[in-house]
């Protein structure tokens, strides 16, 4: 593979991965923060918290090399590398978040501390729609007992249901349309709702947040 088709490369999987969400929703490529609310310190000693925070600083760690070697510009054999890295690192923190799923049930912030369910989520909301599937159950019944974000289950639930080739909910994905020729938002189920299914998540009107991406919609009347 030459450097100038895996500099496009990368170019291409970067643009894709900054329109994978709508609103204020985490996109896979932003930078954790790693939170120090002192109300989480009573979980300090569990040991499902203690690796999903230690999870949450090795993303952090990584992704700032990332940023610093985009920065710098040139050095594609570097940026790379840190890519292949994070995928891998991203791969394995799910697995692990999978094996605490089926053992201890939803990372709540209840039982384990806000900081480490945010983490699981973000772990989540990173993972491609065939690695979600078996989760999502797990999210939506943490999403209607109030243990986990709304917005975060919208996108993890319309993640899924794009991987199954059926209509999103909630219009949090976007992708390539061939008739278009442009990246889109993915279609919608029950269209003319979309913006009153989106209120009940907590997301503002999808026109809004497409505009914020260089994407003109309309709901249909």
């Amino acid at each position: 593979m030459t450097i100038l088709f895996r500099k496009i490369t990368f170019l291409l999987l970067a643009l894709v991965l900054s329109l994978s969400a709508c609103d204020s929703l985490t996109s896979p490529t932003t930078k954790p923060k790693p939170t120090t609310n002192t109300t989480d310190s009573k979980y300090a000693d569990n040991p499902v918290t203690k690796v999903l925070l230690n999870m949450q600083i090795k993303e952090a760690d990584l992704q700032a090399k990332i940023d610093g070697s985009s920065d710098q510009f040139g050095d594609e054999e570097a940026m790379f590398e840190l890519d292949e890295q994070q995928q891998k690192m991203n791969a394995t923190h799910l697995e692990e978040l999978g094996k605490m799923l089926e053992t201890d049930g939803w990372i709540s912030p209840e039982k384990y501390g806000k900081a480490a369910s945010l983490q699981a989520l973000s772990i989540l909301k990173k993972a491609p729609g065939e690695k979600l599937e078996k989760h999502l159950d797990i999210v939506i019944n943490a999403y209607e007992n109030g243990t986990a974000n709304p917005a975060d289950a919208a996108f993890i639930h319309d993640k899924v249901l794009m991987y199954q080739g059926q209509e999103q909910l909630y219009g949090t994905q976007i992708a390539f349309n061939p008739e278009k020729g442009i990246n889109d938002v993915y279609p919608i189920k029950d269209e003319t709702n979309i913006n009153e299914r989106r209120k009940k998540m907590g997301l503002g009107n999808l026109e809004d947040a497409l505009k914020k991406m260089g994407i003109q919609y309309e709901v249909p009347q």
